[in-house]
Formats: C-alpha cells, sequence, structure tokens
C-alpha cells in the first residue's frame, strides 16, 4: 500500500475489489482459451460479465440465463466442437440499471455494455479538445459557479474538493467524490479516481475513510460523461468554440499475473529477446487505428504500459483512445452527446480486442 498525505489524496483503482460473476457466454482464443476465461473476457463485448449486485445495489436479481454457442456438427459422427463458435450475447434490460439526472445520462444509457474493465476495476476519464483560447483561467472557472458552489460537505460546512493544479491558464479541481475537473486552453476533462481521507482517533492512529463509491467502469463512464458535457455546456456557452478530438481513457491497476491475455502476449513479445520476464518497464506506443470507408474521423489510441521496480509488483494499464475529426466542428450541444457515446462504443470495443489479443493471430 503506498504511503498518502494529506487530508485527500487519490487512491489506486484497486483499493477494492468488485465481485464479478459470469452471465451468458465465453469466447476463447487458441492457445490463450484458459487464460481468456478466467479474466471473464467476452466476445462481443456486450455480454454481461459483471456482477449485478455490483452494478444495481439493493435491486432484486433478475433471472438470467446462459446462452451456449450453436455448434455445427462436422458431419463425420464426432461430437459438435463449440470452441469454434462465437458465444451469443446476453441481453438484459437497462432498466435494473441506475440511471443519470437528466437528459445526457438518459441518452447514454441507451443499451448495457460491460467491459473487462469492470472486472479489472479500471477507472475512466472523457475529455474533449477544442481550438485553443488562452485567456485567463477565471474565463473557465467563472462560469462554472453553479457547479462548484454545490461542492459542500454539510456537516462539516467546508469545501468539498480541492485544487490540484492551478496556472494562469489552466487549473485542476478533485472533488472528494472522485471526480477530477481538468480544464485548459483548449482541454477539458473529466476523470473519475478513488480517494481516501484521513481522520483522527482519540488515543490512536489516524484512520483511512474511502471517499468514493467502488462501482464498474462502464457505469461510472456514463457519470463522467454526464459531467462533461455539463462542463463543456458551460464554458462555451455564447463562445464560438471548435470541436477537434474527443478521447476516453482506461487506467487499470493490476498484478502481473492477472493482465488481460492480449497485454500478457504483447509484454512477452517485448521481453522475448531476453527470455526471461522483465523487473519493470516502461512501454509506450501510438499508433493510427484503420479508419473506415466514408468516414470524417481518425481514431488511434496510445498505450502506456508500465511496472516500477518497487511497487508490489502492479502493472499500470493506460489506454488513451482519441477520435481526431478531419475537420474542427463548431461545439453544439444537441450533437455532442451523440459523438461521444458513438466514440465510446467504438473505444470499449477495441479495449476489448487488445484484451483479448486476437490481433496478436494476424
Amino acid at each position: 500500500m503506498p504511503v498518502l498525505a494529506g487530508a485527500a489524496c487519490a487512491l489506486s483503482p484497486h483499493a477494492t475489489t468488485l465481485a464479478g460473476e459470469l452471465c451468458g457466454g465465453q469466447a476463447a482464443n487458441r492457445a490463450d482459451r484458459n487464460s481468456s476465461i478466467s479474466h471473464g473476457l467476452l466476445t462481443p463485448n456486450r455480454v454481461l460479465a459483471t456482477s449485478l449486485e455490483v452494478l444495481a445495489p439493493g435491486a432484486e436479481r433478475p433471472r438470467c440465463r446462459r446462452t451456449l454457442p450453436e455448434a455445427r456438427d462436422p458431419g463425420d459422427g464426432t461430437a459438435p466442437d463449440h470452441r469454434k463458435e462465437r458465444p451469443k450475447t446476453a441481453a438484459i434490460s437497462p432498466s435494473i440499471l441506475p440511471r443519470l439526472p437528466g437528459e445526457f445520462g438518459d441518452s447514454l444509457r441507451s443499451e448495457v455494455i460491460v467491459s473487462w474493465c469492470d472486472k479489472l476495476a479500471s477507472t475512466p476519464a472523457v475529455g474533449v479538445r477544442l481550438d485553443k483560447l488562452y485567456a485567463p483561467v477565471s474565463v473557465l472557472l467563472e462560469p462554472l459557479t453553479p457547479i462548484v458552489s454545490t461542492w459542500v460537505e454539510k456537516d462539516r460546512d467546508a469545501p468539498a474538493f480541492t485544487v490540484d493544479h492551478h496556472d494562469p491558464f489552466s487549473c485542476t479541481l478533485q472533488t472528494f467524490d472522485g471526480y477530477s475537473y481538468i480544464l485548459g486552453p483548449e482541454q477539458l476533462t473529466v476523470e473519475f479516481r478513488h480517494r481516501l481521507r484521513f481522520r483522527a482517533q482519540s488515543a490512536g492512529p489516524p484512520t483511512a475513510e474511502l471517499l468514493t463509491t467502488p462501482r464498474p467502469y462502464t457505469e461510472v463512464l456514463p457519470d463522467v460523461t454526464a459531467k462533461l458535457l455539463k462542463v463543456v455546456e458551460l464554458v462555451t456557452a455564447g463562445k464560438a468554440r471548435k470541436l477537434v478530438r474527443i478521447g476516453v481513457v482506461s487506467t487499470t491497476l493490476v498484478s502481473e499475473e492477472e493482465v488481460p491475455p492480449g497485454i500478457a502476449r504483447f509484454l512477452k513479445h517485448v521481453a522475448r529477446p531476453w527470455n526471461t520476464s522483465p523487473d519493470a518497464f516502461n512501454v509506450e506506443l501510438t499508433t493510427k487505428l484503420p479508419k473506415p470507408k466514408g468516414s470524417t474521423y481518425q481514431d488511434r489510441c496510445i498505450h502506456l504500459i508500465t511496472k516500477p521496480e518497487a511497487n508490489e509488483g502492479l502493472v499500470t494499464i493506460k489506454l488513451d483512445w482519441q477520435r481526431f475529426l478531419d475537420e474542427a466542428k463548431g461545439v453544439s450541444m444537441t450533437s455532442l452527446p451523440g459523438l461521444i457515446s458513438d466514440a465510446q462504443k467504438a473505444a470499449l470495443d477495441y479495449f476489448e480486442d487488445i484484451a483479448q489479443g486476437e490481433r496478436f493471430d494476424a
């Protein structure tokens, strides 16, 4: 456990463990089939794999039927081979999940999406890049007064946030419930991170209090997005800003034995010249993704995988998926929710692809 200082501080995404339970089929990838199943990786990624109790605390658990793949008879009298068939998806009604208030939340929870990020307690960030506007940071903060004014601990009558960074053109506000608001000349981002606060005890050492609520990645993601949309709406009101890029980030802290099969295969490939497992590594790879025919955007992803020598052997996996528009568009709160929703679906599909490792067979 790292040493934490201050009244409130960021906590590793793996401070708590989310319970997982398979509900639906699982896909295997040749030699990595057993490893894939042990990590709950699914194909396609919209099969529910996270425990319903985590997704909907207190809700009555609905019946969920496991579906097996329809194997084809090889015609030679032998038993059908299920491994060669992809499983069907197991759908479940979104009505059992908590709904976000407001029109943004409603538009972003039209379907249930579950990712391997849920099982590994990943934390999300969503951001937009706008055209540059170098103005005093007060120009960004003043429109957010209606939001910031609500960040108060009522029992203590004290601010429920900290200012983690501040300079003439940018700042970062961190609320006690785990949301970081990153504001800059061209960047508006909302990120979720767990937070701890130490409380003094009479005649004893201080105790740590978890201020955030552990939830699956795909449940926190719509919350983060709704908060970002509100920030963009307030900051860009009355200004002719243009949208340049949309970003979706997944950050995961996991032991080397529990990394997804695709990441494990990549690390094994990198270490092949030495024929041994490295004690520490810091690998960053930025690459463009295939551009769909007729699309008006270009996707890319920054892959950052690190393992320091002194961190209990934990691996940090950060996937920073980005969508660049071929031509900057004027910010419209009518179309922006749909653009971000489409980007999130594409990002989750790519995260699943990388984690499963099928592209290494090409």
